[in-house]
């Protein structure tokens, strides 16, 4: 009834709903699917004029100069999602036609944000029929292993969350093999990677601070005297159980790569319990905390925010998590709106930094 009370008062008409903007909601409902019969229909958006998109192919132009281009052309592309077919297209044409190599990386990374953070569904739509093409142009062009690297956990990232057919990717992955041993490893190394952060990385200071504590603790709080506790206090903590040593990554060394390795059965993914505990400490706290919310200092930087958004995201996601799909929808709606937060509140800190100082 509180967190009612100070929704209306800060908002008493609420707020528009991103697929029917005529409909008002509160800000947890605004990003959730209508179903089609609630659906307002509206006539099509009227494409954009001709100096909005010159201002937006410039800001391309200038992409690969701050990761803080990124975040702002992922929130234009998102504000005018109705407007995808006509920006999708712009972004395809730059990175596959006037992009340097060294920009390509910049135009993918830009296209993965979107495409994470669409809740309109607008451009993975549009995107379907495009992006093999800018997929392959991207891995094929960039200058640096890496830069493939990223291009392959994207394509990964996408398929581990349905945003595109899985036949779509499959022939994607097809073309992308093709190209010789050295694409066929990367692709191989990126599916272990997804493996391997799902299973093996640990939970942010903040949400481990967060969890119970477990049995053994619990028994050891209740018995410790005030004495007992004043002596624990003054010797060090005991050391905790190593924990086990992670899988080991695709192989590397030559010897390695000569002997081919049998087929092993699919990585185990994230606990339920390490899910489970995520979901509490992202419900838990306010949309006003976000960079608790996504496990960063208050002084990180955006592409930290894009960063720890996209590994959340990936591990909260309802298509990974079956029988949980509520819970993970709810949650990943609330960390949509904590990175949105994050963001405003980055964009506040760095104006007033920027600020002139006025003399007294």
């Amino acid at each position: 009834q509180e967190q009612i009370a100070e929704l209306r008062s800060r908002r008493p008409d609420g707020f528009p709903h991103d697929e029917a903007p005529a409909l008002r909601v509160c800000t947890v409902c605004r990003r959730v699917p209508l179903p089609e019969k609630m659906t307002v229909q509206e006539k099509e958006e009227p494409p954009l004029d001709a100096s909005f998109l010159a201002g937006i192919k410039e800001e391309l132009a200038n992409i690969e100069e701050s990761d803080d281009n990124i975040r702002s052309l992922s929130q234009v592309f998102r504000f005018y999602a109705k407007n995808a077919k006509q920006l999708a297209q712009l972004l395809v044409d730059f990175a596959t036609k006037q992009c340097f190599p060294w920009e390509i990386i910049h135009a993918v990374h830009l296209l993965d944000d979107i495409l994470l953070m669409d809740n309109t569904g607008n451009y993975k739509t549009v995107m379907r029929d495009k992006i093999e093409g800018i997929t392959v142009h991207a891995f094929r062009k960039v200058q640096q292993e890496s830069e493939k690297r990223d291009v392959a956990r994207m394509l990964q990232g996408w398929q581990e969350l349905k945003i595109f057919d899985a036949a779509v990717l499959g022939s994607i992955k097809e073309k992308l093999r093709a190209g010789g041993e050295q694409a066929c490893r990367i692709l191989d190394e990126a599916a272990a990677v997804e493996e391997e952060d799902d299973d093996d990385d640990e939970l942010p200071a903040s949400e481990a601070a967060a969890a119970d504590p477990g049995p053994a603790a619990a028994g050891q709080e209740r018995t410790a005297g005030a004495g007992s506790a004043d002596a624990a206090s003054a010797r060090p903590a005991p050391a905790a159980a190593a924990p086990p040593p992670k899988r080991p990554k695709v192989a590397q060394t030559a010897a390695q790569s000569a002997t081919p390795a049998p087929a092993a059965a699919p990585a185990p993914r994230a606990s339920v319990e390490k899910i489970l505990a995520l979901i509490k400490r992202i419900l838990s706290l306010p949309v006003e905390r976000p960079f608790e919310m996504l496990g960063l200092a208050a002084d990180c930087k955006g592409p930290d925010i894009r960063k720890a958004y996209r590994k959340m995201a990936l591990l909260i996601h309802p298509d990974k998590n079956p029988g949980m799909e509520n819970q993970c929808k709810e949650a990943l709606i609330k960390l949509q709106q904590g990175r949105e937060q994050a963001e405003s509140d980055l964009q506040e800190r760095d104006a007033a930094a920027n600020r002139p100082v006025r003399e007294t």
